[in-house]
């Protein structure tokens, strides 16, 4: 259940994701982008009830603690390798996971907004893209994401900014 949560996560967290079809791509530099993210987090994860029963009081001290620690805000700053096959396929990023689906509300050259749904058993994620190209070698968007097993619930609403610098890229220049 918490590798589902995270790997929803770390397949949100990319800039921009979308994998639907569009009759128009973002027009952007192809590269290296850097990218600043700020996260944040609310509600409760779905963790199945059998599992929490089965936690010491110190086990559920350290979760506790642990949850606290990762619904504060954060910024991270990471590197995205931008491709003319990531442009085609309107994807800037590899998803991490199977169960996930998106469809384009909106496709232009200068902004792309996508409804995302994933679902792994009784726990769904779904949520809302927005990117928008200021020129070729700046975005900003944000995502908005619930996840839910029906009894728990938790948000996360993030904004983030891009900024094209390098036409290329190495292996090590998506992190």
């Amino acid at each position: 259940m918490h590798k589902t949560i995270w790997a929803a996560m770390a397949l949100l967290c990319s800039p921009a994701l979308m994998r639907a079809q569009a009759p128009e791509r973002l027009d952007i530099k192809l590269g290296l982008w850097k990218t600043t993210t700020l996260t944040e987090t609310s509600g409760q994860p779905p963790i199945p009830q059998d599992v929490l029963d089965r936690l010491t009081p110190e086990q559920k001290a350290k979760m506790a603690e642990h949850m606290k620690e990762s619904f504060a805000p954060k910024t991270v700053v990471g590197h995205h390798c931008v491709t003319q096959a990531d442009l085609d396929k309107m994807t800037f990023a590899k998803p991490e996971s199977k169960s996930c689906t998106s469809s384009n509300l909106r496709s232009t050259s200068r902004v792309q907004d996508a409804n995302i749904t994933c679902g792994n058993g009784a726990v769904k994620t779904t949520g809302t893209v927005h990117i928008e190209a200021l020129d070729r070698q700046n975005l900003k968007g944000s995502f908005k994401m619930i996840t839910t097993d029906g009894a728990h619930t938790m948000h996360m609403n993030s904004t983030f900014t891009g900024t094209w610098e390098a036409p290329t890229c190495t292996a090590a220049d998506n992190h």
